[in-house]
């Protein structure tokens, strides 16, 4: 595929070629990432799927993050992000590693782990009173209940 809609200004691809080529693959990963997503809706993905997509999505922002960071000169805000994304990345990998067969028990285990920390987040104060303010008892009780049903399901 040859990304061609991606517009390209001549005068920063030369002063600053590496930023200039990470955005366009980050654009055209965004790109690539929406066709996904118009598909998805028509067939639904199950909770591997949209595990592997958070994940690449999560990469994306980031890459995205360290992008305006370099654009603007924050590069040490940049070496931060960028450390985040190798993390994110090397879960990703980790995911695939050793073909097919561990794909859906390192996808599963990965969102497990997940939604464990946002039911742990819930017992911190600071979030709680946050959470407390801006939604009812019963959306919390919900959400609550939520995250324990999908830890049942995916367990």
């Amino acid at each position: 595929m040859n990304p061609t809609f991606i517009p390209v200004d001549i005068e920063d691809a030369t002063s600053r070629p590496f930023l200039n080529s990470l955005s366009k693959n980050l654009q055209y990963s965004l790109q690539i990432f929406e066709k996904v997503m118009e598909i998805g809706f028509k067939t639904p993905f199950n909770q591997v799927d949209v595990t592997i997509l958070a994940l690449y999505r999560k990469l994306l922002a980031q890459f995205d993050g360290v992008c305006i960071l370099l654009d603007h000169g924050s590069l040490n805000a940049a070496v931060i992000t960028a450390r985040a994304a190798l993390e994110t990345y090397v879960s990703l990998m980790f995911i695939f590693e050793d073909g097919t067969e561990f794909v859906e028990k390192r996808a599963t285990s990965y969102y497990t782990f997940y939604k464990l920390e946002e039911l742990k987040e819930l017992k911190n104060p600071i979030v709680a009173a946050r959470m407390s303010a801006n939604y009812s008892v019963e959306e919390l009780v919900d959400f609550h209940l939520s995250l324990r049903s999908a830890l049942k399901v995916c367990c």
